[in-house]
């Protein structure tokens, strides 16, 4: 019988690939990122919408905005399309999310939706002022959840923009999907 010597021919050519000068000064290949811009092309056959627009200035039973008028307020969008693996983590943060936003000054209204058919899940929110944004978004759980955008989704974008007080009464789904059209994706999927 013939021995085996295939086990150490394997471990020496590993043990001298991984010496060889010549392996270290070849270049290694760029992993290809894939290309998740086809998701945005997605038609939609509707938004499910788990939570309408409301919060503490905003009532949509009261005709919308509440209490003092402003001239000006600010209107944010995000878009992500979860990866189906990620679902259970992703709710869980936004579960996370939802509750410093009910402790958040400067909110007026939020609402939350899903695109079953496409696989993204929505944001729509009204704020007193962009100092009110930046500091819900830079702080807390949403904070803390942002890094996770990457792993959480295969790709998103997020806007914000100045409404005035009619333009906010009159938010509906269509008219944010209509401006969040207008962004690119966010470079974090970059």
């Amino acid at each position: 019988m013939q021995p085996n010597h295939y086990p150490y021919l394997v471990v020496f050519t590993m043990l001298f690939a991984c010496t060889s000068d010549e392996t270290e000064s070849q270049p290694q290949p760029e992993p290809q990122k894939e290309d998740f811009s086809h998701l945005f092309d997605c038609q939609s056959e509707g938004l499910d919408v788990a939570r309408p627009l409301s919060g503490p200035g905003f009532d949509p039973a009261q005709g919308g905005l509440t209490g003092t008028m402003q001239e000006n307020y600010v209107v944010h969008t995000t878009q992500i399309f979860v990866r189906p693996e990620q679902q259970q983590r992703f709710f869980q943060l936004v579960g996370q999310v939802v509750q410093q936003l009910a402790e958040t000054p400067g909110l007026i209204g939020y609402s939350l939706a899903s695109d079953p058919k496409c696989g993204d899940a929505r944001t729509m929110g009204v704020w007193a002022n962009e100092d009110a944004i930046y500091a819900f978004v830079g702080s807390g759980a949403h904070a803390e959840a942002m890094p996770q955008a990457v792993d959480l989704g295969f790709t998103g974008r997020t806007m914000h923009w100045s409404a005035t007080a009619a333009e906010v009464n009159a938010l509906d789904w269509e008219t944010v999907d209509a401006k969040l059209r207008e962004s690119d994706p966010d470079p974090i999927y970059d």
